[in-house]
Formats: C-alpha cells, sequence, structure tokens
C-alpha cells in the first residue's frame, strides 16, 4: 500500500511538473476598423523578468486570424503582433500552473498609435523563424554609423553577394528587394542596396512572395519569387537621403582601346513621405564591360550607388559597361509611388499610383575574336576563325505609370501604360578565313601571318626556308575568306498598355477577372554592307588530310593543296555592296477573360479564354550600289553615294504581310491542403490558331501562305510541405510551338554566297516536354540549408537547320524536324548546401552541378547524302568556398572547377574535354577608425582543352582602400586596383550537333579606380534621429572622426557609448 501511495505521489508530481511546461496561449487577431480577421500575422511572444525580457518563440495566425503557441512554462509575458501595414500590438498576460491553455481574446490592430504597454531591452534575437519567414533583426548586427543596406545584407547568415550582384538567401537566388512591402524603383535590387542606409531598417525579412494572381484571387497557384523585405523604422519613413558619387580613374592596360582615362559620377536624391516615395537619379561613366567587383565584394558603405534596370551602371568595383569593350554612357531617370485614399486592406490602399521616366545615351567601343570547327559526312571538317570590331551608339526614352484601384477589398482595377522610343547606329568591320585543315598547326594566331611559326625559328637569326614553308602551308589550307563593313541607323518607337479587372466574391477563391492588352511598334532602318570575299570552287570527293595535295598553287585561280579528296578549281572573287531599307510595323491585341469556383474545401476549378490578334508588315528594299569609290579605304568608309549609283535589286527586295488570330481555352484543377502541407494543381489547355501570310520576293511574286493549326498544353505541379523549413516540389510542362512562317517559306536565299539559307514548307509543329524535381530543406538553428534541384527535357520534332557544305567552303542551311523521342535532350542536376557555424562566425558553401546533352542535325557535303550527327556533352561543375567573418575581418578562400566532355559519333578522334578551373581568397579587413576598410583578393584562373592561344593560366589580383570623414561618416574615399597582374581574359565555349565555337571577348581588365562619395540623409523626425545617434554610441566603432568610441561597452545591451563622434554614446541597445 505504502509502494502505491508513493507512486500516485510520485505520478502526480510528473503530471504537474508536466503541466507546467506544457501550457498553451491563443488569440485571434483582428482589424480595428473593418473587424476582419487578419493572415498572416506575426505573433512573437517575450517573458518578462523584472525590466528585462527574452524572445520564447512565435507563430503566424491562420486564415481565421487564429494562432496558437503551445510548450511555454508559467509566468509572465507579452505577446507582440505584427503586421505589414499595421501598427504593433502588444499584450501582456500571465500563465499559470493548473490551466492549460490561455485564450488572449480579441487583439485589435490599427494604424496611427503605438501600444506601449511594456519596454522591452535585451539582447536582440539576430535571426527570427515565424511561420515561412526568416526575420533578421538589424539591431543585432555591429555597423559603422553610415554603413548602407549592402553592408548589413553581408553580415547575415546564409546570405551571399556574388561579384555579379545577384543575392541567395539559403541557396535560393532573390529577384526582388521591397521596402515595407512594396516596390521600390521598379523591383532594382542594387539600388534599394545602396540608395538606403543600415541605420534605417529595423528587421530584414527573407520570404516567398506569391504572384499576383494568388494574393488577388486567394488561391494559391504555386508560382512563387524569394524576396528580401527592407522594414523601414518606425519613424524613419519620413525625409530626404541621397548620394552624390564622383569617380576617375585610368586603364593599366588598354587592351587595344583607345581611352585614356575612366569614370563614373552618380547622384541621386530620394524623399519618403510614409506612403509616398520620390527619387530622381543620373548619372555619366567611361567604363569597361570587364569591370567587375573582386572577391565577391563590391566596396559597400555608401561609396557606389549602382542604377540597375535603368541602365546608370553599377556601384563602386561594379562598372558595367554594356557587356563588353568600352562604354560611354549617360543616364537620368525619376520614379515615384504613392498610396492615396483609405486603407481598404493590409495590402491595399484606395489609390496606388506610380510610375517612371528614364533616359539614357551610350557609345561602345567591342572587339572579339572567335574559332570553330565544323563537322561533316565521310570524316570532313572545316575551320573557321574571324576577328570583328564594333562601335555603336544608343539613345533612349521610356515611360510606364501604374494606376490601381481598389474599390474594396473584392474589386480592383489596375491600368498600366508604357511607351519608348530609341534610336541606334553602328559600325563594325570583320575578317573570317575558313581552312581545311586546322591552322593551329602553323600558326599561333591563323588570321595573323606574322604569328606563324616554324620548328627552327630564330627571331635573331630567320631561316626563312621553314618560315616560307609553313606561311605557304597556312595558305594552301585557306578555302575561303571574307572582309566586311557594316553600317546602320535605326529608329524604334512603341506604345503599350494592360488593363485587368479582378472581382472576388463572398467566398474564398470565388473571383472573375477580365484583362485586356494593346501594343503598337514602328521600326524604321538603314543598313549599309559591304563585303569582299575570295572563295575557291572546289570538287569535293573524300575527306581532307590525309593524302597528297592535287594542286600546289596559290593565289589568285591557283591551285590550293586540299589533299585527299578535294580539287581547286579556281579562286573567285566578290565585291557586294548593298543598302538595305527596313521598315516595319506590328499591331497586337488581346482579351482574357478567367473564372475561379471553389467547389469543396481548398478545391478549385478554373476556367480562362483568351483572344489575341496580330499583325506585322515588314518591306524590305535592297539597293546594290555602283559606286567602286564607296567603302574605301577600309579602315575609313565613306558611305556616300549618289541617287543614281543606287539601284533597286528586285530578286533580293521583299515584302510581307504577316495576319495571326490566336485562341487559348485553359481549364484548371487546383487542391490546397486546409494545414498548407500541400497544393495540387493540373491543367490542360487547347490553343487553336491560324496564321497568314503575303510574301513577295526572292524570285517569287503574291506568294499566299495560309495554315490552321491545333496545339495543346498540359500542366502538372506539386509541392509537399514535410515541415515549414522542407518542402518538395514537382512540376510537368508541356509546350507546343510553330514553326515560324519565314521558315515555311520555299525560297533559297543566296544574297551572301558564304550563308545560303532557304526554307522547308513540310516543317510540322514541335512539342517540349519538361520535368523538374525540387528538394529544399534549410535549419533556423544552424542557418543551414540543402538544396536539390533536378530537370530533364526534351523536343518532339525539334526543328534544326541541315547543314550542307558547298564547293566555295560557305554553307547552306535548311530547317528540318528531326525524328525520335530523344533525338534532343538534356538533363540537369544542382545541388547547393550551405552551412553556418553556431557562433555564425564561420560558413561554408558548396554548389555541385551536373548537365547532359544530347543534339542531333543533319550534315552533308553538296552531291553527297546527308548523315546524322549525334554530339554528348556531359557537364560538371563544383564550386567550393570558406568563410570567416566577424566585426572586423572576412576571409574567404574559393575554388572552382568546370569540366565539359563532347563527343561526335561521326568525329570520333575530335572527342572533346576543357577544363576551367580556379583557387583563391579574398579578405577584408574592417578598421573602426575612420570606418576604414583594406581589401583584396588573389585568384588562380586557369583554361585547357580549347585552341592553342586560349589556353592560360591568368593570376588574377585587386586591392583596394576605402575610409569615411565628416560628421556621421557622410563621406567616403576609396581606392582600387583591379588586374594588377594584366592577365584577365574572357573566353567561352558553345557546343552544336554540328560544330563547336570557341570566343573571346576584348575588355579593360586592368585598371585603377578613386571614388569619393558624400551621403546625404535626413530621414525620420527629430525623435527618431536623437535616438539614433543614442543607438549609434553603443555600436562599438564610435561615429566620424572622433577614434574608435564604443569602448568595452561598445555592443552591450545596455549601450555604453563611447567617446567617438564629438559626445558620449547613449540610449538603450536593442530596444524594440
Amino acid at each position: 500500500m505504502k509502494r502505491i501511495a508513493i507512486l500516485l505521489v510520485f505520478l502526480a508530481t510528473s503530471a504537474t511538473a508536466m503541466l507546467a511546461q506544457n501550457l498553451s496561449v491563443k488569440g485571434t487577431v483582428y482589424d480595428f476598423d473593418t473587424a476582419e480577421p487578419l493572415s498572416p500575422a506575426a505573433v512573437q511572444i517575450y517573458q518578462i523578468s523584472g525590466t528585462d525580457s527574452t524572445y520564447i518563440g512565435g507563430a503566424s495566425t491562420d486564415d481565421d486570424g487564429v494562432f496558437v503557441i503551445n510548450n511555454l512554462k508559467a509566468g509572465n509575458y507579452v505577446a507582440r503582433v505584427s503586421f505589414l501595414g499595421y501598427d504593433n500590438a502588444d499584450k501582456n498576460f500571465s500563465l499559470r500552473s493548473g490551466t492549460t491553455t490561455t485564450d488572449l481574446g480579441k487583439i485589435t490592430m490599427r494604424g496611427g498609435q503605438m501600444l506601449d504597454e511594456v519596454a522591452i531591452s535585451a539582447v536582440v534575437a539576430k535571426v527570427q523563424m515565424i511561420n515561412d519567414t526568416v526575420m533578421f533583426n538589424s539591431a543585432a548586427y555591429k555597423l559603422p554609423e553610415g554603413s548602407s543596406v549592402e553592408d548589413l545584407i553581408r553580415k547575415l547568415p546564409g546570405v551571399q553577394i556574388g561579384s555579379d550582384g545577384n543575392i541567395t538567401v539559403n541557396g535560393k537566388t532573390v529577384s526582388r528587394i521591397l521596402v515595407n512591402g512594396k516596390e521600390f524603383f521598379n523591383d532594382d535590387k542594387t539600388v534599394a542596396l545602396t540608395q538606403l542606409t543600415a541605420d534605417m531598417i529595423e528587421k530584414v525579412k527573407a520570404y516567398e512572395k506569391q504572384s499576383d494572381l494568388a494574393r488577388q484571387t486567394g488561391i494559391d497557384d504555386g508560382e512563387e519569387e524569394t524576396v528580401l523585405d527592407l522594414q523601414v523604422k518606425k519613424g524613419m519613413a519620413k525625409g530626404w537621403f541621397g548620394n552624390l558619387s564622383v569617380g576617375g580613374g585610368a586603364p593599366l592596360q588598354k587592351e587595344g582601346f583607345d581611352v585614356a582615362a575612366l569614370y563614373q559620377v552618380n547622384a541621386s536624391l530620394n524623399r519618403f513621405d510614409e506612403d509616398k516615395q520620390f527619387t530622381i537619379m543620373g548619372s555619366a561613366s567611361q567604363s569597361s564591360g570587364g569591370m567587375g567587383g573582386f572577391g565577391g565584394m563590391r566596396m559597400g558603405g555608401g561609396v557606389g550607388m549602382g542604377m540597375g534596370g535603368m541602365g546608370m551602371g553599377g556601384g563602386f568595383g561594379g562598372m558595367a559597361g554594356g557587356g563588353g569593350g568600352v562604354n560611354k554612357s549617360y543616364s537620368g531617370g525619376a520614379n515615384f509611388a504613392m498610396n492615396l485614399g483609405k486603407e481598404v486592406s493590409s495590402d491595399n490602399y484606395q489609390y496606388e499610383v506610380g510610375g517612371s521616366v528614364n533616359w539614357s545615351h551610350s557609345d561602345n567601343q567591342s572587339s572579339s575574336k572567335s574559332s570553330s570547327e565544323q563537322w561533316y559526312t565521310g570524316g570532313m571538317h572545316t575551320y573557321s576563325n574571324s576577328i570583328s570590331s564594333n562601335n555603336s551608339g544608343s539613345e533612349s526614352l521610356s515611360g510606364q505609370l501604374r494606376i490601381e484601384w481598389n474599390k474594396d477589398n473584392y474589386t480592383s482595377l489596375l491600368f498600366q501604360p508604357q511607351f519608348s522610343y530609341s534610336k541606334s547606329n553602328s559600325g563594325s568591320e570583320s575578317e573570317s578565313k575558313t581552312f581545311n585543315k586546322d591552322p593551329y598547326q602553323y600558326a599561333f594566331a591563323p588570321l595573323d601571318t606574322t604569328t606563324v611559326y616554324s620548328a627552327s625559328y630564330n627571331p635573331n637569326n630567320l631561316d626563312l626556308d621553314p618560315y616560307a614553308s609553313y606561311l605557304d602551308s597556312l595558305n594552301d589550307a585557306l578555302w575561303n575568306s571574307q572582309h566586311s563593313l557594316n553600317k546602320s541607323n535605326n529608329v524604334s518607337k512603341s506604345a503599350s498598355g494592360n488593363l485587368q479587372f479582378v472581382r472576388r466574391f463572398g467566398n474564398r477563391g470565388r473571383n472573375v477577372s477580365v484583362r485586356g492588352t494593346y501594343n503598337y511598334s514602328n521600326q524604321t532602318g538603314d543598313q549599309y554592307q559591304r563585303n569582299y570575299q575570295i572563295t575557291s570552287n572546289n570538287v569535293i570527293s573524300g575527306g581532307f588530310g590525309g593524302g597528297s595535295g592535287m594542286g600546289s598553287g596559290s593565289g589568285m585561280g591557283g591551285g590550293m593543296g586540299m589533299g585527299g579528296g578535294a580539287t581547286t578549281v579556281q579562286r573567285d572573287t566578290t565585291d557586294l555592296k548593298r543598302l538595305n531599307d527596313n521598315p516595319s510595323d506590328r499591331v497586337n491585341w488581346s482579351v482574357q477573360a478567367t473564372y475561379s469556383e471553389p467547389i469543396a474545401t481548398g478545391t478549385y476549378l478554373q476556367f480562362s479564354y483568351q483572344f489575341q490578334y496580330s499583325k506585322q508588315n515588314s518591306d524590305r528594299a535592297t539597293y546594290d550600289i555602283n559606286n567602286d569609290t564607296w567603302g574605301n579605304p577600309w579602315n575609313q568608309p565613306q558611305w556616300i553615294y549618289e541617287d543614281n549609283e543606287k539601284v533597286l535589286n528586285q530578286t533580293l527586295s521583299t515584302n510581307s504581310y504577316y495576319y495571326n488570330l490566336d485562341q487559348t481555352a485553359q481549364i484548371q484543377f487546383r487542391k490546397n491542403a486546409t494545414d498548407q502541407s500541400y497544393n495540387f494543381t493540373v491543367g490542360l489547355s487547347v490553343l487553336p490558331q491560324y496564321s497568314k501570310m503575303n510574301y513577295t520576293g526572292m524570285g517569287v511574286v503574291d506568294t499566299l501562305l495560309e495554315r490552321t493549326v491545333f496545339n495543346w498544353t498540359p500542366t502538372v505541379q506539386f509541392r509537399y510541405r514535410v515541415t515549414r523549413q522542407e518542402q518538395i516540389n514537382i512540376r510537368y510542362n508541356g509546350r507546343s510551338s510553330q514553326p515560324q512562317m519565314s521558315q515555311l517559306l520555299d525560297i533559297r536565299d543566296n544574297s551572301n554566297p558564304l550563308r545560303v539559307s532557304s526554307g522547308n514548307p513540310n516543317l510540322l509543329p514541335t512539342f517540349n516536354n519538361q520535368l523538374s524535381l525540387g528538394y529544399q530543406k534549410y535549419n533556423p538553428v544552424t542557418m543551414g540549408s540543402f538544396n536539390v534541384n533536378a530537370s530533364v527535357s526534351n523536343t518532339l520534332r525539334q526543328i534544326q537547320n541541315k547543314t550542307t557544305l558547298l564547293a566555295n567552303g560557305g554553307t547552306e542551311s535548311r530547317p528540318e524536324n528531326m525524328d525520335g523521342f530523344w533525338a534532343n535532350w538534356n538533363s540537369n542536376l544542382n545541388l547547393t548546401y550551405n552551412y553556418t557555424f553556431p557562433d555564425d562566425r564561420y560558413s561554408i558553401m558548396s554548389n555541385t552541378t551536373g548537365s547532359f546533352s544530347h543534339q542531333e542535325g543533319w550534315a552533308s557535303v553538296v552531291g553527297q547524302e546527308a548523315q546524322l550527327r549525334k554530339t554528348n556533352t556531359t557537364g560538371a561543375n563544383e564550386n567550393l568556398s570558406a568563410e570567416y567573418r566577424d566585426d572586423y575581418l572576412t576571409v574567404s578562400l574559393d575554388g572552382s572547377l568546370r569540366y565539359q566532355h563532347s563527343t561526335n559519333d561521326l568525329q570520333p578522334e575530335r572527342n572533346m574535354d576543357t577544363y576551367d578551373f580556379s583557387y583563391g581568397t579574398s579578405l577584408m579587413a574592417y578598421i573602426p577608425w575612420r570606418n576604414m576598410r583594406l581589401g583584396s583578393d588573389l585568384n588562380m584562373n586557369s583554361r585547357r582543352g580549347y585552341d592553342a592561344e586560349m589556353n592560360t593560366d591568368e593570376l588574377i589580383w585587386n586591392a583596394s582602400l576605402s575610409f569615411s570623414f565628416l560628421k556621421g561618416n557622410k563621406a567616403s574615399l576609396s581606392l582600387a586596383a583591379y588586374d594588377i597582374l594584366h592577365q584577365r581574359s574572357t573566353v567561352n565555349r558553345s557546343m552544336s550537333a554540328t560544330s563547336r565555337t570557341d570566343t573571346e571577348n576584348k575588355n579593360i581588365t586592368s585598371y585603377f579606380m578613386a571614388t569619393l562619395t558624400y551621403r546625404l540623409s535626413l530621414m525620420g523626425d527629430r525623435n527618431s534621429r536623437a535616438q539614433l545617434r543614442g543607438n549609434m554610441g553603443g555600436m562599438g566603432f564610435g561615429g566620424g572622426m572622433g577614434g574608435f568610441g564604443g569602448g568595452m561597452g561598445g555592443g552591450m545591451p545596455m549601450g555604453g557609448g563611447g567617446f567617438g563622434g564629438g559626445g558620449f554614446g547613449g540610449g538603450m541597445g536593442g530596444r524594440f
């Protein structure tokens, strides 16, 4: 009996203890004005102990505004509720043992008032996980005064900013940066990073943002994008801020460009007024496409001012130059956004208006060279080498407006008009040669005979006989050459708009939407061309190489030693001088109606119908120029001719009229689990299409071509959430598409004897299948993530050009459908792993990619049967990095390897392997005095398996220094040198079923820059700025020019201040 009594006492005590450890709290969150439930509102629980508090946990409200938080202990708490567009709401409560669940009842939220029931000061949590949102508290990260948002983002665990400016959060690419949940400067990521200062930001949220359709209709369509949402501090969303940045430098190596100086000037002024935003920006720069940030670390601290989508260049160390060469650009723009009228819901105001106007002008110089190899039947292959230079200029003006009217929570109307005007001009010169043997047997650079190499060549004792022998061999291998000059002028105008109406009904998910679009565009342009061609017409009877030459002469009309199967008949020269006048205009409009009906809880049917009309008219007039001096000399072309020297070429002039009527009918079935654990979508679209084209030209008169086709497209999408931090995505898409009308014309275009093309009226539609699988897992405790993405796709009846080698060494192409389910397919696998160690200082990242592609195509030699060619390409890529970062130092070690293996069944001896590998380190040291930063990186980049002159080892070294001055670190000076050892180059390889091509673009990669920046910041009211200055004293860096500041107290929970910045820092660090 005694034992039983002891057992009962033990069980009762255990039950009481378990009950004490498993208390719960629940409540319901409502809008104060509308009494509607708010979802998903974030609820955070803090335990109160005296004047301190500790964050315990959190949850989000469901569709009915209800939240439940379990596993709490007895004690005193405060619940803080936050929701985008609303003031936070705090509610005190206590939990007592014996009461399993405490109901807080209704918690209402509204704007205009802050409920300060309790002051909580503690060490702020760096990262919080609330439902599907990762939230970083900016107060937990020590930053010098004057730091930019980019500096803050770089310190967040699991967040990476690449040298190209792309941002990833736990392996997912960020598509947009929002400010208080709203667009900021057309969603330009660079502007948000560099224009806003870190001291304005209270929280940084990372989450998956639903599509506009899902948010408007209330139906999760699975279309999401990863965004960063910058939450501005209360009272800091009002005021002026901006940047003025002036930079200058010079190339350390000009790479053939006549450029004495590089410069960049950027200016911006922004005005925030709660729900209104205004921005004016301008820039001028002379930079190069090879200019990029080093070590993935663009200098922050307010130094840069990228303009992104406006085409205004990038931030410091990221002066984008237009994709290659040297670019001189000027640009300006203005942007505004405002909310007007009453707030009809948490995300929408009665009127939301925004727009932008952008102007830009650019001049570009570029240069490139390429080498390629083409494979044909009978073991034959040709080699082509080309060099080109280009000068171009452009000017554009564009504008857009967004007007949204929300009558209430159920009815909205959106209007988005746009316009653009641009004009451009370009002039280019190129030289290309085609060989029947590998020219690299005889020369490092086959287009430059001074590089011909001989086994006995000595610059001090020139042996002419071996030199001449190699020169003759290179000349004998030459099949054709072409020297081209081009000049063009173009003007383009467009206007477009779309109007969308959405009406939601009482039942969640029942809605109807109507959308209309209109677009008009007009283009006019003249193109002047001069092509000087030397061709050798040959009788081909077998493969190249491997036999004795059939001829030995060279020069005009002489023989060419083709070897084994090609006999030189004669050498011809052609000098083509032409002018093309090609105006065109296009009009299209469409109307679409969509209706969604809930048929059960979380189950929907959606019906959609779209009608689209388009027409396009093109009228190309081609003229031959009878002027022997036109375009001479080559390096100074004179594009002048008399009207009587311009003769219309009736054969090459064309007129075409396109007319299309497209219809799309779609039905989709969607199932969303009530607990949000999964959603499933299956749909089918049918697309009847009618096309008509009237064509005149190329020897045909009034050819009328009509075509009626019926396409269909299936869609399957499934997403399963194992937990809130782990999910699986499966998606299948099928798409049917038609050949272009121009491909269906049975016309042979031989206007360029070396590039002849023809159409095929028997082409069939293609059908593309794509299956993708994704797995993501995120650990909020370790800030680690693991992502797997795999995909496989194929195209039935893929349209490939059948290439025929002509007697002059040129080619003729004709589109053909390929047979077989696996005729053209590819697969990809990507594995990404990120892990941050518990103390947040060490992190590792691995990205592994594998790919395989199978391509088939037809190839033939004139007079012979075409043969099927199959090319398989296997690729593997590994990027591994390890990083250490604290408040004063960031060090990273990086290594990468890219391998590509290609095989071709008709040329097994031409199987190719290429290797690109690099390794190195980067360092950024932060010194509190004057916010000084020292940066450097050193990387070895190597290539193997390319053409001889492209196989290189390049040691790339960059270094930088920056520091701040003036009160509040408002001014910054940065010095940087890039590619100090002058070794960087840009090489790329592309593969197809019939060829491989290696391309190298010239850029100025070696240069130095000095940049001076002044930052203006008058944000927040007087109290907010005073509190901000007080908090900065506890950041450990001090302020401005006053020394280190912060002392032992800097960064501690209660502030502690410091002597930097001309006063004692104060305030309560970490207060929320």
